[in-house]
């Protein structure tokens, strides 16, 4: 049976890391940007003295392999096959039978939507894998003396380790001492439980739990002041149970034949499956995962898989907000803004919240626009509100706007923190060039554009912060160098358009027309200009609206007033016309 449950687990592991891979795939990427780790000895001491630090710093050692392709789903499958397999391995031992192995599965299926949870630290499942190989190993101590003090051994370790699970090992160590048979040893097992108690109410006193009953429970093992989802709880307590069964089993020799066995295992069966279909209704949010894949895209630099991505309607601003951003990269915003469900002004710009996300999103839209201060300052945002210690793409940034303002020392501190990461440590050598390098700076096409679009170019140590008002944020660059800054101005525009802002958006054409910000008029402000003058037509060859445009702006008019009182006439012009400001103003 031991071979059969080996088997068993190790094709139901491919399974998980190919149902990961196909689904998951970019919830890994998004996961590791929030977590960065560092190799230092520092960061092993401040982690180390808490407790629960050295789960933790597994943990985060892990999860930065998650940066790369396939490695996420297949560190996560592993864990939960190495779960299973522990759990089984130890529930053989409690029960003495193969069939009641095969539950170990039942735990490991929650902690892998556990995982799935963007908010759960990784830590709770190295603590659960030391929770059960403890517990495993335990029952190998023949002694019953030597077993009692491996056992009180076990649990102190953990409690420093793994934090809250020495209290699951606790009752597991007392549920096994009372399985065994034939024996008067089990009264003293008793001291597992007034062990546990007092290091809960130690974790109490010292302020590492807000209650003495937190001291016990698998909280700390998410994200702090939010409520903690069942499933958290799920594999500790599918263990305690399992145990209890196993050692039932043990104890009064029950033996699994015939009906019993296929029982057992029918019942297994039809629990994985629950757990399974659960977890999918639970964590199949779609709509978030195509937004992390998205996110990825930005992160990578992929403008053109955004934009096929993003055909068709769009649920959501933050997809709008990531879409807008991409055309802008492309040189595509000004001409192709309505070719998209773009359908509100904070579809360039999403309103910040204070999370992370949004921080992160807006320091990239920012970066893109040329307000370095501004995108810096929510980079820090963004950092200081990570999940983890740090997020590593907001250093990233943190590290670039430093070099374009001329703060060489801030940028220096960062790239040693960067330095001390095995995966980003060679991004952070490549960016030391341009330290107290000002002519490097300017020479290089992304650093050199920003640096140019300061409000004092003379003065890079100048640090002009934009307030939270969009308009305002898109204005600065624009005012500080008007022919570099032709992604603010489009951006500008685009949102004087979406807000269906006539004044200003001529105000600002009057301004900028024939300059380097603006020499020409692009079909879509072509169109807007028709729309802002309707009953001056004389205005149209004043700001040069092609022939073209005006001709197919009659064609409109015509089939809207012959459509007119049609419920479907948005329907039957969008073919024809989806793409020009004229439908977006008439059917948004």
């Amino acid at each position: 049976m031991r071979k059969q449950f080996y088997i068993f687990s190790g094709l139901l592991g491919l399974a998980i890391w190919a149902f990961l891979q196909s689904y998951f795939a970019y919830y890994f990427f998004y996961v590791e940007q929030s977590q960065l780790f560092l190799l230092s000895k520092a960061y092993w001491i401040e982690k180390a003295s808490k407790m629960g630090g050295v789960c933790e710093w597994c943990a985060e050692a892990w999860v930065q392999f998650f940066a790369y392709p396939y490695l996420g789903a297949l560190i996560v499958a592993f864990i939960v096959f190495a779960s299973a397999c522990l759990t089984g391995a130890w529930l053989r031992r409690v029960s003495g039978s193969g069939y009641v192995a095969f539950g170990g599965w039942l735990p490991a299926l929650a902690l892998c939507w556990a995982s799935l949870d963007f908010n759960y630290n990784e830590a709770g499942n190295m603590a659960y894998l030391l929770c059960v190989g403890m517990a495993w190993g335990y029952t190998y101590v023949k002694p019953w003396v030597g077993r009692v003090l491996v056992g009180v051994l076990c649990i102190g370790l953990l409690s420093w380790m793994g934090g809250a699970a020495f209290a699951p090992l606790a009752v597991m160590l007392f549920f096994y001492e009372i399985g065994q048979k034939g024996r008067g040893e089990w009264r003293i097992s008793f001291v597992y439980l007034f062990i546990a108690l007092a290091i809960g109410y130690g974790f109490y006193r010292m302020g590492w739990s807000n209650s003495f009953g937190d001291s016990f429970l698998p909280i700390r093992y998410y994200m702090p002041k939010l409520d903690v989802p069942s499933v958290v709880y799920a594999a500790w307590w599918m263990v305690l149970v399992l145990t209890l069964l196993g050692c039932l089993v043990g104890k009064w020799n029950w033996m699994l034949k015939g009906w019993k066995r296929t029982s057992v295992w029918i019942t297994e069966c039809l629990l994985l499956i629950w757990i399974a279909y659960w977890g999918v209704s639970k964590y199949g949010d779609w709509k978030t995962l195509a937004y992390m894949k998205l996110d990825y895209y930005s992160r990578t630099e992929q403008w053109d898989k955004i934009i096929q991505d993003c055909e068709g309607r769009l649920t959501n601003y933050l997809y709008m907000t990531l879409l807008s951003r991409a055309l802008a990269e492309e040189g595509r915003l000004a001409d192709d803004l309505f070719c998209f469900d773009i359908r509100s002004e904070k579809g360039l710009g999403v309103p910040w919240n204070r999370t992370e996300a949004l921080s992160v999103l807006l320091s990239d839209l920012f970066y893109t626009c040329g307000n370095t201060s501004l995108s810096q300052r929510m980079a820090f945002e963004g950092d200081v509100s990570a999940h983890g210690s740090h997020n590593v793409r907001m250093i990233q940034r943190l590290v670039k706007t430093n070099l374009i303002l001329g703060a060489y020392p801030v940028a220096d501190k960062y790239l040693r923190l960067l330095e001390q990461s095995p995966v980003y440590r060679e991004w952070a050598e490549a960016q030391r060039p341009f330290l107290y390098n000002d002519e490097k700076v300017e020479a290089d096409a992304e650093l050199g554009l920003r640096r140019a679009l300061l409000p004092s170019p003379a003065d890079t140590s100048q640090m002009i912060t934009s307030g939270n008002e969009f308009v305002m944020a898109l204005i600065n660059p624009i005012q500080a160098n008007p022919e570099k800054a032709q992604t603010a101005f489009q951006y500008l525009a685009g949102y004087f358009l979406l807000a269906k802002d006539m004044g200003r958006f001529v105000s600002l054409m009057d301004e900028y027309r024939g300059t380097h910000a603006l020499p020409t008029l692009p079909v879509r402000y072509q169109e807007a200009l028709i729309v802002a003058f309707e009953n001056d037509s004389t205005k149209w060859n004043a700001y040069g609206v092609h022939p073209e445009v005006v001709a197919r702006y009659k064609d409109f008019k015509r089939q809207i007033l012959a459509n007119r009182g049609s419920g479907s006439a948005a329907n039957l012009l969008r073919r024809s016309y989806g793409e020009t400001y004229w439908f977006y103003v008439m059917f948004n």
